[in-house]
């Protein structure tokens, strides 16, 4: 890399950083001390312990490690005691002598600092490590806002991050139709040598075969679950799969409980994730509603990769899928419906 695109580099990094800062900080910034004081559930972490473990992956991997596996001491008594994912069990975050809100929030000022100051006496093999650091914060800020969800607890009142935040027409303004793809081979994963950043699960490229095959070209609204439920949906033993009416027996669901029949363009009672896109009902229900409507779900995937994970090529994508989505759907709705060409449906 030349001297040009080495400074190009940098500065996009800082860029990232720095935005994915700003966002996650806003997200729980509006939350009073009593709101974050959250229930032990399985599903989320405590409020505090989790923004106090991004600043700790963050020095962890971009001011700490050192070439060849040396390791730099943590600027901060007990980090390393406190905040690594890796050793600390689920249930004993909760337990953790947390120092208060200001001191944290501090701690995540200082690591970007000092992180942002790293960055620039870096070489190129060291930047893996500070675009893993901003793709982890990203990760987790989704994890803050599935746990205001989770929890209903208000969303925050500005925290948006990048330009790709397209709010411009909601799935319900957007006719419904499928498009059709004609199937074929296609390469799954990252090329060797093509990206500076790749996650272990994209390694490597290999063809995968496609059937021919239709996809909804939009999201699934509130609009359209609406009628499922208010066509009896829930009632209507035809529509469901074994488990999945076992499940609805014993939660004696009845319909999605954070519906908001009276809010403006179907937006959800908790008000958390784009306005009238279906949120946060269990994979049960989704599936379903596509019974109903004659068509395969594939939440939270592309509709090509899903086919891989059907035909069993993907099957760590496929153990992936599973654990995501035994509850309730992604904060950040990526939900679309198919058909095969070849079921008829």
């Amino acid at each position: 890399m030349d001297s040009a695109a080495a400074v190009d580099a940098k500065a996009d990094l800082r860029a990232k950083l720095v935005a994915v800062r700003n966002y996650t900080v806003a997200i729980y910034a509006h939350l009073t001390p009593a709101q974050l004081q959250v229930p032990q559930l399985r599903t989320v972490n405590p409020p505090l312990w989790e923004l106090a473990h991004i600043a700790w992956f963050q020095e962890f991997w971009c001011r700490r490690t050192r070439a060849g596996g040396a390791m730099l001491p943590s600027r901060y008594p007990h980090f390393d005691d406190w905040y690594n994912s890796s050793v600390i069990p689920h249930a004993a975050r909760w337990q953790l002598p947390h120092p208060p809100r200001e001191a944290i929030l501090r701690q995540m000022a200082e690591t970007l600092d000092d992180t942002l100051l790293a960055l620039e006496q870096a070489d190129e093999a060291a930047h893996y490590f500070f675009e893993l650091a901003a793709l982890h914060e990203a990760m987790h800020a989704e994890a803050l806002r599935m746990t205001l969800q989770t929890l209903g607890l208000p969303a925050p009142p500005q925290a948006s991050f990048g330009a790709n935040d397209r709010a411009s027409r909601s799935s319900a303004e957007i006719a419904a139709r499928d498009v059709d793809f004609a199937g074929g081979t296609f390469l799954m994963g990252t090329l060797p040598g093509t990206s500076r950043f790749v996650f272990d699960n994209e390694k490597w490229a290999h063809p995968v075969q496609v059937r021919p095959f239709a996809i909804a070209n939009r999201c699934v609204s509130n609009e359209d679950f609406a009628r499922f439920v208010d066509e009896s949906g829930y009632a209507r033993r035809e529509l469901w799969s074994e488990s999945g009416w076992t499940w609805r027996s014993a939660a004696n669901a009845r319909g999605a409980v954070r519906r908001n029949r009276t809010a403006p363009s179907g937006v959800t009672a908790r008000g958390v994730g784009r306005p009238s896109r279906q949120l946060n009902v269990s994979a049960a229900s989704v599936r379903s509603w596509a019974s109903r409507a004659g068509q395969v779900v594939l939440v939270g995937m592309a509709g090509a990769w899903a086919q891989a994970v059907e035909a069993r090529i993907a099957t760590r994508a496929r153990r992936v899928m599973r654990r995501q989505y035994a509850g309730f759907l992604p904060t950040r709705p990526s939900c679309r419906t198919m058909r095969h060409a070849d079921e008829g449906t």
